[in-house]
């Protein structure tokens, strides 16, 4: 049954909202967000925690103001009334329903509940957005009647009936205030009905006034009215209300709303005269004429005002019973008629599902009506208020069509925005000047979504420089955060045209400025965007190569995190700590330190684990399944494939429940990811038939995903799947069935690349013309893969002029490498040395400014492959001291690191070194032959390793 809180109050005339969420999510939430309604409301909020039915729900729930859900995983994916029979009810009543997204990571499943239902998030980190406190604020109060304006309401309504009744015929007393309001003259007049009361302290006093002010006494006669209460005396309706009535001389009206005894009725409440059945609707018509026909003021039926006080009066059952048809008509009604406050109630019900079908394109008819009218009355009347409450209208307005993809009308409505704030700031100097920047912001919002990214940065600039303006003129904490985000919106337009460099001054500037802010005021908030800003200017030097600053910037970012974490213990707190050490480690990884990145990354896992334990939500189990993976990469790079296998396969199981669970487009491609990942351990091991069936798996996911979305993501991670495929292929020696898969995926990205010209998209396809050369220098057919390869070098050279990035120019060099290696192949030496030595350039550089174990490896292939053509030209002094700088640095690695990959390559340069002396320098063979009896035992799935051990080994017997 329902309880309401606050406990105590009278309840007449009360708004009411109903939390309703999964049983297990109560305790949880229930308790802060109660809370947080009745700081901005006084309301009753009313809660059932019984899972069962009871024959007064629907009355119950009819009579509510507002649905307001905590969304959940557990809400979406386990079954509960809330789900089956709550959310269903308000649908189909009109009641609004307010959903609290208390999870990320759960809008496709939300949208299989709610559909397009717009929903409010606490844990919104959206910096450019009003706060949630803002949005939850403004909800409430649009929904839900205040006390002011209920008192408004209450002065509009022609005369009261009190309406008397038993606490269990509260279905017959609702029926009657139906038939009662069926009568048009009845229309304004208010009934007062003491439903949820309990008698207590004052409400004999409570029943003593509505009798005053009240024209007509309506009884609601059943059976039970002739009952004794609970404690065999007579009901409160027999000993207080109807002997009130009658002392007070009421006229009385006893509705007979179920057969009942009359003799025994005229026994227990004397003088009651006849009854009026309520099947007899023209006889209750007269009684009520008779008794109210004098009362109804006909003259308010043209008052546009009356009309909408006595319209939210039904829409919200102040005093009346709630009648949604009728509150819409005349709502509507006084909205046409020019009433500004009955347009903007309108707005609210369109887009609210209150009382009417949610409908955004009424909703927005509706906004530009309302635009319309203040437009108007600011030209009656330019006074300040007036102005922003029209600009205001307009950017609501431009909202709105923004979130049904209308870009061009957007757009209308934010330049006329602009236009209007432009003149009214040269009428009243300095009072606009703020929603200049911000009209001038949503237009480059506009821009950046159409793609055009000159426009963007063009209008954000303008933006940028009115926003410096205020900052510097009032030095508000609003102000100074206005300009951070100026600053990061042209940060991301200069990172997605690939100027890092730009990226870095913007970021750079808005760090400065959040750092500020932190200092000032201390915020949670404050610090925590400060900490995103490092990580922003993070993510660039990590892009740029520059893994020193990366790691400085993440480490200032973890520290931020964890003394936040320490303070707060809460779970975003905490994720945001994982995902700081998760940063880290990619750092340490990249640095060759697989040890201090599996410090870090175990530290993140430690923390997702419990945080998987104490919620077991969607968004913690995919966080888990990412730190099983990073350590499972880790764990593939030193060489421990079992150790490997059993991370990806534990990530494997939750995601494959995740995506039985939920079957969101994410979880799939996360499915997706743990397929090919192992499918990569089996290729490692030397079993290219499970690998291949692990990437089919993997390739049947993303195509499906690929067919029902046609995202860009989805179809490159199509063109990926098809690409390992092709690998496997290309390993057993298919090379037409590797062609045809490479094809496919090179057809993918050549399409993906004229859509979009991203320097990913064009990366990409230049993987995929290497692919294909490889596949035709394996069939000999050297010039067509020298085409290939001049293509991708075409493209890689580009985006290295335009980038400049460690891995632009790394992908420069890879091309190099294999342009070298067909021009040594074809006969062509000093061809060749010339693209090795351009590579080898390249190389040098990177590892000097990065000093990565990948760069070093790089560079050591570099070396050795100069070496093979001082060698092949007969040069072996020049060979010996090539061959030995990539020995000194394969040495280095492999004693820092240990890998399978290190040892391997430790193992080919004692060869070259070895077999470069005359004789062969037995020492080194042995060295050779030692490493590869142990990768060989250690990675038997691993055919060449036995190969190149049975090679050395006659070899060394031939010495």
């Amino acid at each position: 049954m329902f309880k309401f809180k606050p406990e105590g109050i009278s309840l007449n005339g009360m708004q009411r909202v109903y939390f309703t969420c999964h049983p297990e999510d109560h305790a949880r939430y229930f308790e802060r967000i109660s809370g947080d309604i009745l700081k901005v409301q006084r309301c009753a909020v009313f809660y059932n925690l019984d899972e069962g039915e009871y024959e007064d729900a629907e009355t119950d729930l009819a009579q509510m103001n507002l649905f307001v859900i905590p969304v959940t995983t557990r809400l979406l994916t386990k079954p509960c009334r809330t789900v089956k029979f709550d959310i269903p009810f308000a649908l189909e009543h009109h009641i609004p329903i307010l959903p609290l997204m208390m999870e990320s990571g759960l809008d496709e499943l939300y949208e299989r509940v709610f559909g397009d239902l717009h929903y409010l998030d606490p844990n919104a980190s959206d910096d450019t957005a009003r706060s949630f406190e803002e949005k939850f604020k403004n909800y409430i109060t649009s929904v839900l009647i205040g006390d002011e304006l209920a008192e408004k309401i209450r002065r509009a309504f022609d005369a009261y009936i009190f309406l008397s009744y038993r606490k269990k015929d509260r279905r017959y007393a609702n029926e009657l205030m139906r038939l009662i309001h069926k009568n048009e003259f009845c229309r304004d007049i208010a009934i007062w009905y003491d439903e949820f009361l309990t008698p207590g302290e004052g409400f004999n006093e409570a029943i003593a006034a509505a009798l005053e002010k009240s024209e007509l006494f309506a009884l609601v006669v059943t059976p039970s009215l002739l009952e004794l209460n609970d404690l065999g005396l007579p009901n409160y309706v027999m000993k207080e209300e109807y002997p009130a009535a009658r002392r007070s001389g009421k006229k009385v009206l006893p509705a007979e709303m179920e057969e009942t005894d009359g003799k025994a009725l005229s026994g227990k409440f004397d003088g009651i005269g006849s009854t009026v059945k309520k099947e007899d609707e023209a006889a209750l018509s007269a009684a009520l004429h008779d008794a109210l026909g004098e009362i109804a003021i006909a003259e308010n039926d043209d008052d546009p005002e009356h009309n909408f006080f006595i319209g939210l009066a039904y829409l919200g059952g102040i005093d009346v019973e709630i009648d949604h048809e009728r509150a819409k008509r005349l709502i509507e009604g006084a909205a046409e008629a020019g009433l500004i406050e009955a347009a903007e109630k309108l707005v609210s019900m369109y887009e609210n599902d209150e009382g009417v079908q949610r409908d955004y394109y009424a909703a927005i008819e509706w906004r530009k009506k309302l635009v319309e009218l203040l437009e108007k009355r600011s030209d009656e009347d330019g006074s300040l208020k007036n102005r922003i409450e029209l600009l205001i209208a307009l950017e609501g307005l431009g909202d709105a069509y923004l979130a049904v993809g209308r870009l061009d009308e957007a757009k209308q409505a934010y330049q006329r925005q602009y236009d209007l704030s432009e003149r009214f700031d040269s009428e009243m100097p300095g009072q606009f000047t703020r929603t200049l920047s911000v009209s001038l912001s949503r237009l480059g919002d506009i821009s950046k979504a159409e793609g055009d990214l000159n426009e963007a940065r063009r209008l954000y600039s303008r933006s940028l420089e009115i926003r410096e303006r205020i900052a510097e003129e009032t030095g508000t904490i609003q102000a100074w955060r206005d300009l951070s985000v100026s600053l990061n919106k042209l940060g991301d337009i200069s990172s997605a045209e690939g100027d890092l460099d730009e990226a870095r001054r913007f970021y750079s500037r808005s760090l400065e400025i959040l750092g500020r802010i932190a200092e000032e005021t201390g915020t949670v908030e404050a610090r925590r965007d400060l900490s995103v800003s490092l990580n922003r200017l993070g993510d660039i030097s990590s892009a740029e190569g520059d893994l020193t600053e990366a790691r400085r910037l993440y480490s200032r970012s973890l520290e931020i995190d964890e003394r936040i974490a320490e303070e707060a213990d809460t779970i975003e707190a905490r994720r945001d700590l994982s995902i700081s050490l998760n940063k880290l480690g990619d750092i340490s990884s990249a640095e060759g330190d697989p040890a201090e990145a599996r410090r870090l990354y175990s530290r993140s896992l430690e923390i997702r684990e419990r945080i998987a334990e104490e919620t077991g939500t969607v968004e913690a189990r995919r966080d888990l399944s990412i730190s099983l993976d990073n350590l499972g990469v880790i764990s593939r790079a030193e060489g421990d494939l079992a150790e490997a296998r059993r991370l990806f396969s534990r990530s494997l199981e939750i995601r494959g429940r995740i995506a039985e669970e939920t079957g969101t487009i994410e979880a799939r491609r996360d499915l997706s990811v743990s397929l090919n990942n192992l499918g990569d351990i089996s290729s490692a091991e030397g079993d290219p038939a499970e690998a291949r069936r692990l990437f089919y798996r993997a390739l049947e996911i993303d195509e499906r995903i690929a067919e029902e979305t046609g995202t860009l993501q989805a179809r490159r991670d199509l063109s990926v799947s098809l690409s390992r495929l092709g690998n496997i292929s290309r390993a057993e020696g298919d090379l037409d069935g590797a062609r045809r898969l490479f094809s496919r995926s090179l057809e993918i990205r050549e399409r993906i690349t004229e859509e979009t010209d991203t320097i990913e998209a064009r990366r990409d396809l230049s993987v995929s013309l290497n692919k294909l050369g490889d596949i035709s220098r394996a069939e000999g057919d050297l010039p067509r893969a020298r085409r290939l390869y001049s293509r991708s070098l075409e493209i890689r050279g580009r985006i290295a002029e335009e980038t400049d990035t460690v891995e632009a120019r790394r992908d420069l060099s890879i091309n190099l490498e294999r342009l070298g290696d067909i021009s040594k192949a074809e006969g062509d030496l000093d061809e060749a040395r010339r693209f090795y030595s351009r590579s080898l350039e390249i190389r040098e550089r990177i590892a000097e400014e990065t000093g990565t174990l990948q760069a070093r490896r790089d560079l050591s292939v570099s070396l050795n492959n100069l070496g093979d053509i001082s060698r092949a030209e007969g040069d072996p002094a020049e060979a010996r001291r090539l061959y030995s700088r990539s020995l000194e640095i394969r040495e280095r690695i492999a004693e820092e690191t240990g890998t399978v990959e290190a040892l391997d390559d430790l193992a080919v340069s004692y060869v070259k070194v070895a077999t470069l002396r005359e004789p062969y320098d037995r020492a080194l063979l042995e060295k050779a032959r030692d490493i590869y009896r142990a990768l060989a035992q250690n990675c038997p799935g691993v055919e060449r390793f036995a190969k190149f051990l049975g090679i050395i080994e006659r070899t060394l017997n031939s010495l």
